[in-house]
């Protein structure tokens, strides 16, 4: 499959298993964005993956949806810095999408304050991700 391939059978998923991911599966996402060409070159931005329970440790309350991964992006607050970091969500999606990984992006997480580094560039957005008992389009 490609990433072409992949729209046509991307959704968002409402439930996850717990199973964790193997490690490849996480080193070939954060290989795949690394090498990304933002849309924006003059845009600083990051992006972190992390597991349950570190997730539940940076916000205030526990996330919406249950994922065993979530994909945190992060951007210096700057004219299309979201749109920016939404093309890079949704190409991580596409990519895990052809991997046959579910993913949903989270809207509305609240982040402690408390817990972060104040050198980190600004939350963005997040995206939970893992396998699912729910199927792809066909």
């Amino acid at each position: 499959m490609s990433l072409y391939s992949a729209c046509g059978i991307r959704r968002s998923f409402t439930s996850f298993r717990d199973d964790e991911l193997e490690n490849t599966s996480i080193d070939e996402l954060v290989d795949f964005l690394s090498e990304l060409e933002p849309p924006a070159e003059d845009i600083d931005w990051n992006f972190d993956t992390l597991p349950y329970l570190d997730m539940l440790k940076l916000t205030s309350r526990e996330p919406v949806i249950k994922a065993p991964h979530y994909l945190v992006l992060r951007a210096e607050r700057k004219l299309f810095s979201l749109q920016m970091c939404g093309y890079i969500g949704e190409m991580a999606v596409l990519h895990l999408t052809d991997k046959g990984i579910a993913t949903r992006w989270i809207g509305n997480t609240q982040i402690d304050q408390t817990n972060i580094d104040p050198n980190l560039l600004p939350f963005v957005g997040v995206i939970a991700f893992g396998y699912s008992d729910e199927s792809f389009r066909t």
